[in-house]
Formats: C-alpha cells, structure tokens, sequence
C-alpha cells in the first residue's frame, strides 16, 4: 500500500529496465476536501489520475459499497452519483440519481472539446488514460447537499491493481490531435516533472500545460483552471497564481502523484510518451535542466470577488521576438465552472497572450462571463516597466464610460459591481485596456475592436485631458462616507457632484481648495442604492471624474 495522507504521499520510485512489482499494489490520494484546516479547500471538483489498472468505480472510489450511500470504511471513498434512469440499481451503481446535474464522475472528450458523464460506476474501471474529472465531497458519509451529513470531510481514494513498470506493462502513449486539447492522467504512483515528459514540441504540441487547481476561489468555492507556461519568465510560472497550492511568480512545473493535466496540440499534433525519467521524488529539487530566465514586460490582471478571494486571472506579455497572431506562445482560456475573466482576441478566449512591440492605440479586449450580483475589482499589475515608457495605458470601462490610468511601477486596483438591475454591468466586453502613444494629440477611441454587436455604445471612451488623479479610498463606499483625493487640480472653488449611470444629481455641494491637491470627504445619504456612481469635480477650467461602488 502506498499511503497517502495529509502529511506526505507515499511514491514509487525510478525503476530500472529489469525492475518490476510482483502483484498488486493500492494507491491512495488524500484529498483535502474539510475547509478548516489552513491550506484545505470545500467540496469541489478534482482532476484525478489513477495509476493502477485492476479495480472499477464501485470497488475503488465507491469502496465497494453494497448499497448506495453505504460507508463500509470512514475516512476513505466518495460519494459518486448519475444521471441515468434507475442509477442507483445494484447493475448500475451510483448512489444518487441527479437528472438534472449529470454525474458527478466526468471523461474528456477532446473529439468534440466536451465532458462525457460515466454511466456506471460497476464497469467502468477507475483506470483511465486521460484521467477523471470527479466532484468529491468527501468520505461516503458526506450523503447530502445541506443540513445534516452535507459538512465537507477530507478523504483518501484509493485503487488496487498493477502498477506501470518497465519490464511489466509501459504507460499508454497519448496521442493529441492539431489544435486540440487533451487530459492526460499521470500514470506513474509518484510526482512527475514536466520537463521531462517524452512529447513533439512545438509547434507539434505547446510546450506549456494546465492544472484543475480546488483552492482557486470562484464564487462557488468549486476551484479553477492554473495556466503553466514559460511564455512570461522563461520559467513555468503559474497564470493567475495567488493560491496556496500555486503562489504567484512561484515555478511550478510537477504533477503530482493521483492528478491529471491538459495538454494541446499545436499545427500538426503529436503524442506524448512517460518513462521512468520523468518521476521526481516529492522532497527533491527538480531535475529539469534550467532555463534561461527573461525580463518581459507583462500585465497579470487577477479578477477578485467581494470576498477578496481571488476568482481568475490572465496574463499579457511583450517581446519583440513574439507575433500579435494567435500562435504557440498564447495559450487559449479553459473555462472554470463560474466565474471567468478572459483575454478576446480572434474570436478566441486566452489566459496568456503574447504581444509584438507596443503599437499606438494597442487594445486589449477583457471577457469577462458568470459573474454574480456582487462586488469585484481588478488587480492589475505591471512587471519589468519603466516609469519612462514611451506609452500610457488605460483601463476602459464601457458600462460608465470612465477610463482609469494604469501605473507601471506598482499594482493598481480597480474596483467595479455586478447588479442584475443593471444588465449591461455584466456585458462580455464591459473592459478593455488601451494604449496612448504619450504626447499624442487628441487620442480620442471611438471604435473598439472585435467587439461588434455586444450591445454597447461607446463614446469617446478616451477624452483630450486622458488623466483621472482623483483616488477613491476605500472603495467600495460604506455607510455613506466619500473620501477622496484630488491630484493636478487648481486652488479655488470646486463643485462637487454625484451622480448615478443615468446622469442623474444626486448631491452636490462647494468646497473650497487652497492647493493644487487636496484631500476632502462627504457624508451622502445612508440609503444610496447598492450600484456604480460617478464622482465628479469640477472648477472654472477643468472636469475630473472617478466611479466609486455603494455596497
């Protein structure tokens, strides 16, 4: 038995062409589905391997449960359930009809870039080359969606049957088709690095992978797809990061022991072959030989929800060696079960994009779909730039018509809410990023591209003056108490206005600066409605504007 439990994970591991296991062996994956202790996560899918072939569903996952719901051995196994008529019959198997769900058991099929539901789980053997994607609940006793028996609990699937071994039975090629993605399970019952994977590289296959990642907060808690590319640093970095299974700008380039990953085709495909090379002990450095690290100039912009749990995120990247075509270097958008936010270019969705030389007028489309009635803000932040560039970017909202400048020397935040009241709030194309070419005349945007029919109107999304130096902070408002500072303004009077996304004055008030900048607050009214407003400042001779949320 090779155990696994929160602590460590038992591994096999690198066999010579003479060595071979006599008989069976059962392999454990912990699961740390509880959400109490630090590092844990909530119910939520998982993007499983199994490395032995002997056992199905029921007697593995299921540990051979003679009846649905049964739980012959705490601690171990999951509840699996389906969608086909009389599921929880004994020839069947599952222990929950779910009609309307599907099964909770789900195969790749990268045909037709689709999941295909189980329809058993007494047949269908826990071995699968391309892995599974399975939603755990926890132990068998978590029987129940709410109330009694639902808390989640950590466990430890387990499956027996002969491991792949050199002088025994190799691990299965894979074959990946052009331009199509593909899961691959792990075959090995050790942590493998994926450097050292046997595959065609590009353009045959990307040299870059997806990892299912439960601890990658959308609203649902159900978790999300980490991008593992070189693209950004020379080095497999994760995209968006921020979680605890994957840090930000931390190198990550293993799959564990138990878990499955995507790889995709590039212009003419290839396979994708394991060897005993490939294995990496779980306290080991890597055994990859280094790459050369760069100093690209990149955006990574991480989309939070009113939890400030981070819910998605992309990347965009500058070299001159790169293309503004859709090639090996960008990496196409897998959808998580909720929220998303995406980069839209060429019809297509994308995690990581890879840009040529700063171009004026340069746009980045942001896609942004399954948000929910609440609060969110962006996190935008610039690496490798200078405050000298020769370009200014800006951060375009649609829905309110503000654009916001984004600095290249520290991260920048931008906060914005989702209202089902306001149905264009959650518009595809509500954001894009632009770039001014600096002392340019007039830079006035009036078309944006790609976007057409999204049902939005944009005018002059770019004014004359480009520049919004009134700050909002904290943003979202509580209780009524605007506080905000105004930069590169005049000494005097000013008119203080705020107003909702119709044009509507809803308070107005004088305040009277002796500086160029200064900072003031107001009290509006408690009762404000929840949604987007705009601020606006105004004396004799210039208009500044900012947004700022009601929660």
């Amino acid at each position: 038995v090779l155990r696994s439990t929160r602590l460590m994970t038992a591994s096999l591991g690198k066999l010579s062409s003479s060595q071979f296991i006599n008989g069976d062996v059962t392999v454990e994956r912990y699961i740390p589905s509880d959400a109490i202790i630090p590092g844990h996560h909530a119910k939520s899918w998982q993007h499983l391997a199994v490395p032995v072939n002997g056992q199905t569903l029921k007697q593995s996952w299921q540990e051979g449960a003679s009846t649905p719901n049964a739980n012959p051995f705490p601690g171990y196994g999951t509840q699996i359930t389906g969608a086909i008529l009389n599921a929880t019959t004994p020839g069947i198997g599952f222990d929950v009809h779910t009609p309307v769900g599907g099964a909770s058991v789900k195969s790749y099929n990268s045909a037709n870039n689709t999941w295909t539901f189980i329809s058993n789980t007494t047949n269908t053997p826990s071995y699968n080359q391309k892995g599974y994607m399975a939603f755990v609940r926890g132990d068998r006793s978590v029987i129940s969606f709410s109330g009694a028996n639902s808390q989640a609990k950590s466990t430890v699937l387990r499956s027996k049957g002969r491991l792949f071994t050199p002088s025994g039975t190799l691990p299965l090629k894979t074959t990946i088709a052009p331009n199509k993605l593909e899961s691959i399970g792990n075959p090995y019952a050790s942590a493998i690095e994926f450097t050292q994977i046997v595959y065609d590289g590009p353009p045959s296959i990307l040299n870059k992978f997806w990892i299912w990642d439960p601890t990658l907060n959308t609203s649902t808690n159900f978790g999300g797809w980490q991008l593992l590319s070189p693209t950004a640093t020379g080095d497999f970095t994760p995209v968006p990061g921020g979680t605890v299974n994957y840090p930000a700008g931390v190198v990550s380039s293993r799959i564990q022991s138990g878990q499955a990953f995507f790889m995709m085709g590039g212009t003419s495909g290839g396979t994708v072959e394991f060897t005993e090379v490939a294995k990496v002990s779980g306290s080991a450095n890597t055994v990859r030989q280094p790459l050369p690290l760069v100093n690209r100039q990149s955006l990574a912009i991480n989309m939070f929800n009113a939890n400030q749990q981070l819910s998605d995120g992309v990347m965009v990247v500058w070299d001159r060696n790169f293309t503004n075509e859709i090639d090996a270097e960008d990496a196409i958008k897998l959808m998580n079960p909720t929220e998303n936010l995406g980069i839209h270019t060429f019809e297509k969705h994308l995690t990581l994009e890879s840009r040529s030389a700063f171009q004026n007028r340069d746009s980045i489309q942001l896609s942004i779909k399954g948000l929910k009635n609440q609060t969110y803000s962006f996190r935008i932040a610039p690496k490798n730039f200078s405050s000298s560039h020769s370009f200014e970017l800006y951060l375009v909202d649609r829905f309110t018509g503000m654009h916001h400048s984004l600095s290249y020397t520290s991260e920048n935040e931008f906060v914005f809410a989702v209202s089902s009241s306001q149905v264009l709030s959650a518009n595809e194309f509500r954001f894009y990023i632009i770039a001014i070419k600096k002392k340019a005349k007039k830079p006035v945007y009036t078309s944006d591209p790609e976007t057409k029919g999204n049902g939005l109107i944009t005018k002059n999304a770019l004014d004359d003056k480009l520049e919004s130096t009134i700050s909002i902070s904290p943003n979202p408002v509580r209780k009524g108490k605007l506080m905000f500072t105004v930069k590169n303004s005049e000494a005097g009077n000013h008119e203080i206005v705020v107003k909702d996304l119709m044009g509507n004055r809803l308070y107005s008030s004088h305040f009277e600066s002796v500086d160029n900048s200064f900072q003031h607050s107001v009290q509006l009214t408690e009762t404000l409605p929840t949604g987007v407003y705009i601020l606006v400042i105004q004396n004799k001779n210039k208009i500044q504007k900012a947004t700022f949320v009601v929660e």
